[in-house]
């Protein structure tokens, strides 16, 4: 429960929040960002279900990733080899954490630390923050991605959310600070949803650059 953050707003809405890794890498248990619910009722999509059906892969959890344009740096490679295992399933535990693919999945990519505010995540190449402001009828998700080395991607994907694909009857609205221009379906275990996030096209940042981005929930 140490990695679980329980908060309940003043107009009856409650959640939680998760550290990534918390899921023991089981992607159906991580919550990087709320799960909201009222008076019994989802209002928020809950990550949940078969790995590999209906969307359901690593790209799910609300965390950046990209794919790298080049090999993977040797510093990555000798971090991930000495990191301790967090995966609990054995049909996992011999999968590459440098995959041939270069694919960079924060989510597997970083050591993940609880916060006051929210987590931070660090490895060689990245460090990475996202904070919590809980306000009445608002909640406000920061994030920050600051690089430690110079370091190429094919594309990289920020400012990911999850929401439900039917937002009809949901009491909030969603502001991102960057423009959505990517997005998938997949079946969370509380109802169908969307993943949204701003893809960059052959992008290369330099040591100590950093990128910021926001995220808003405006309850009515």
């Amino acid at each position: 429960m140490e990695d679980l953050r329980f908060f309940k707003l003043n107009n009856d809405i409650e959640g939680f929040w998760a550290k990534p890794g918390s899921g023991f890498g089981h992607i159906c248990d991580e919550q990087p960002l709320p799960y909201l619910r009222s008076n019994n009722i989802d209002l928020s999509p809950r990550l949940g279900g078969e790995e590999n059906e209906n969307n359901y892969t690593t790209k799910v959890v609300p965390l950046p990733y990209g794919k790298l344009s080049q090999k993977w740096p040797l510093k990555q490679k000798i971090f991930n080899f000495f990191r301790k295992p967090i995966n609990i399933y054995w049909r996992k535990f011999f999968i590459s954490k440098c995959p041939k693919n270069k694919l960079f999945l924060f989510l597997d990519q970083l050591n993940y630390k609880i916060t006051n505010y929210g987590f931070t995540g660090n490895c060689p190449l990245i460090f990475y923050e996202r904070m919590f402001e809980l306000g009445t009828f608002y909640i406000h998700v920061k994030d920050s991605i600051t690089f430690k080395e110079d370091i190429c991607f094919e594309n990289l994907i920020i400012n990911p959310v999850i929401r439900f694909k039917d937002e009809v009857d949901i009491p909030y609205k969603i502001k991102t600070s960057h423009e959505l221009n990517t997005s998938f379906e997949f079946k969370s275990s509380s109802g169908e949803a969307l993943w949204n996030g701003h893809k960059i096209h052959n992008c290369r940042f330099k040591k100590f650059e950093k990128i910021k981005y926001t995220i808003t929930y405006t309850f009515q």
